[in-house]
């Protein structure tokens, strides 16, 4: 059917599970991620409250593994963590805590 909602693309929620360690972060934080399948580009950014980028990791025929994040230079607060693929976009809270 034709929905006038085909106009804007939506953001679709990403299919890919994430698991965050500690949370809440100390020194480190480690990112475990797993897309099921092969993505052949995508985004890891860890932003502050506002929307500013503190950290970006670039993926690459990525299916599953970890990333870790230095933040023990970050203020102590609430985290925005981003996986952004072409296929769409997932987000969750990280806290980092010193």
């Amino acid at each position: 059917g034709f929905y006038p909602t085909n106009f804007f693309k939506p953001v679709s929620q990403l299919d890919v599970d994430i698991e965050l360690l500690p949370n809440p972060a100390v020194d480190v934080l480690r990112v475990n991620l797993d897309f099921g399948e092969t993505v052949k580009s995508g985004t890891v950014t860890l932003m502050d409250g506002l929307g500013k980028t503190m950290r970006l990791e670039r993926l690459s025929n990525f299916q599953n593994g970890q990333l870790t994040f230095n933040v023990n230079d970050l203020a102590s607060g609430t985290y925005l963590l981003s996986v952004r693929t072409p296929e769409g976009v997932a987000i969750r809270k990280v806290m980092v805590c010193h």
